[in-house]
C-alpha cells in the first residue's frame, strides 16, 4: 500500500506544476565583446589628431562598414574603417558647396551610398557623395532635429521635433525630389521636447519606435500607417517630463529613460537607456548621477531585461545596425565605443 504522506506530497507537487506550468529554466545568454575604441585626449603626433573629437552628434555607417562621425562643433565628418583606423575627413565650417553649417545629422542612403546631413539648424539637408562632393541641398518643408532614414532613394521618414499646429504626428515621410510633405502618418499627442532625438528602425514596410513615455515597442506599417504590433516592455520606469530652466525662458527635456529596437537577424531585440539625475538643474542635465543601458529580449510576448551593458555606463547609443552597436562618451574626452552582440546561446 502507498504510503498517504507520499500521495500527498505527490498531489502538492503536481498542483504546483499546474499552476505555474512545466516550464524549462531560461537558460538564454546574450554575450556581447567590446571592439575599437575611436577617440583619444592628447594627440602626440599629427596623424593622431585626426582621432580628436569636439561634440560627437551623429554616427551612421556605410555598407563596407566604414564609420561616419559627425562632429557638431568640429564642422566636419570623420571617417574611419570598420576597425576603427582613420581614412579621411570631409567639410568644413560654412555655407559653400563643400561646407556645412549648424550640422545636426549625418545618415548614409542605403539606395546610393550618398552622404546627407541634416543642417542649418534642422531646416535644410546637404548631399554628398561618397567623396564628399557636394551634390544638392534640399530645403525642408519643416525643421526637425531628430534621426532620419530613407525608404526609398528620395524619401526620408523622422519623427518629427516641433510641430506649429494642435495636431500632431508621429511619423512624417518628405519627397526630398518635390520637396513636399508626402504623408503624415499615426496622428498622437505627445509633447514635441520630449521626441527630440527619438531613434527608430526599419524593417521591410515596418518602423518600429518606443515613443517617449510609453512602455511598449510599436510596429507602424509606414505605407499604410497602420499599427502592426505592440510589444510591452516589462518593468516601471520613471516619465520622462520638461522643466522651465534660466528664469522660465527655457524649457528643457529630463529623459530618464529611452529606448531603441533592433534586428539581429530577423530576431528583435530592445537597447533600453536609463538616467539619473542629482536634481531639476541645467548643471544636473549636463552632468547626471548615472547613464546604464541594458539589452532586452522578447519572452512570451513582453520584452524582459537580459544584459546590463556594464563597460558602456554613461554611453548614448550613436548607432545601432544588426550586432553592431555605437555608444558615444564625452568623459573624460569625447569617444566611441563599439560593442558586438556575440551568437545568442544556450548554456
Amino acid at each position: 500500500m502507498v504510503n498517504k504522506s507520499f500521495l500527498t506530497l505527490l498531489t502538492i507537487y503536481l498542483l504546483i506544476m499546474v499552476l505555474f506550468g512545466f516550464q524549462e529554466k531560461d537558460n538564454f545568454k546574450l554575450a556581447y565583446s567590446m571592439g575599437k575604441i575611436i577617440g583619444i585626449n592628447e594627440p602626440k603626433t599629427k596623424a593622431a589628431e585626426n582621432y580628436i573629437f569636439y561634440n560627437i552628434g551623429s554616427v551612421d555607417c556605410d555598407k563596407n562598414g566604414n564609420i561616419y562621425v559627425l562632429d557638431r562643433l568640429g564642422y566636419c565628418v570623420k571617417v574611419f574603417d570598420k576597425y576603427g583606423k582613420f581614412v579621411k575627413k570631409l567639410f568644413k565650417k560654412g555655407k559653400g558647396p563643400n561646407e556645412i553649417s549648424a550640422p545636426q545629422e549625418i545618415k548614409i542612403n542605403k539606395f546610393n551610398n550618398n552622404i546627407y546631413i541634416l543642417q542649418d539648424y534642422g531646416f535644410t539637408i546637404k548631399e554628398f557623395d561618397r567623396n564628399g562632393n557636394f551634390i544638392k541641398i534640399f530645403n525642408l518643408p519643416e525643421q526637425f532635429f531628430s534621426p532620419f532614414d530613407f525608404i526609398t532613394e528620395n524619401k526620408i521618414i523622422y519623427i518629427p521635433t516641433i510641430s506649429k499646429t494642435k495636431k500632431k504626428y508621429y511619423l512624417n515621410i518628405v519627397n526630398l525630389k518635390t520637396l513636399k510633405m508626402e504623408k503624415k502618418l499615426i496622428r498622437i499627442a505627445y509633447h514635441p521636447f520630449l521626441n527630440d532625438g527619438q531613434f527608430f528602425v526599419l524593417n521591410k514596410d515596418l518602423i518600429w519606435s518606443v515613443p517617449r513615455n510609453t512602455n511598449n515597442v510599436i510596429a507602424y506599417n509606414y505605407i499604410t500607417g497602420k499599427q502592426v504590433e505592440r510589444i510591452k516592455i516589462k518593468g516601471k520606469f520613471k516619465k520622462n517630463e520638461t522643466t522651465k530652466l534660466l528664469n522660465g525662458r527655457a524649457i528643457v527635456p529630463f529623459i530618464y529613460n529611452s529606448a531603441i529596437p533592433f534586428f539581429i537577424k530577423d530576431n528583435l531585440y530592445l537597447l533600453l537607456t536609463i538616467r539619473r539625475y542629482k536634481d531639476k538643474t541645467i548643471k544636473s542635465l549636463k552632468n547626471p548621477l548615472s547613464i546604464k543601458n541594458y539589452i532586452y529580449i522578447k519572452r512570451e510576448g513582453v520584452f524582459v531585461k537580459k544584459t546590463y551593458l556594464k563597460n558602456c555606463d554613461f554611453g548614448e547609443i550613436k548607432y545601432i545596425l544588426g550586432d553592431k552597436l555605437i555608444f558615444g562618451f564625452r568623459d573624460p574626452y569625447p569617444h566611441l565605443k563599439i560593442v558586438m552582440i556575440k551568437k545568442s546561446f544556450n548554456k
